[in-house]
């Protein structure tokens, strides 16, 4: 349920809040870098990630990223 979702608003230390991760989301229309993704990655969370040219730049076609299309919900969920 919604019990298990923490939004802690603004924090420039996210990479140790990484191992906490069940899942990495990162629902894009525009990314022209996504750095998270990279810190996502390297702590091993799984991730979604919207098929921008930003996410794809970073992570590439990789078959252990579930991608969505840009403002379709369905694919994102």
């Amino acid at each position: 349920g919604l019990h298990n979702i923490h939004f802690p608003g603004y924090d420039t230390g996210l990479r140790r809040w990484y191992k906490d991760f069940n899942l990495f989301v990162l629902a894009s229309r525009h990314e022209t870098f996504g750095i998270v993704l990279l810190e996502a990655m390297e702590a091993g969370c799984p991730i979604v990630a919207t098929r921008v040219p930003g996410a794809l730049g970073v992570l590439g076609e990789d078959e252990r990223i579930i991608w969505a299309e840009p403002d379709d919900v369905e694919s994102l969920t």
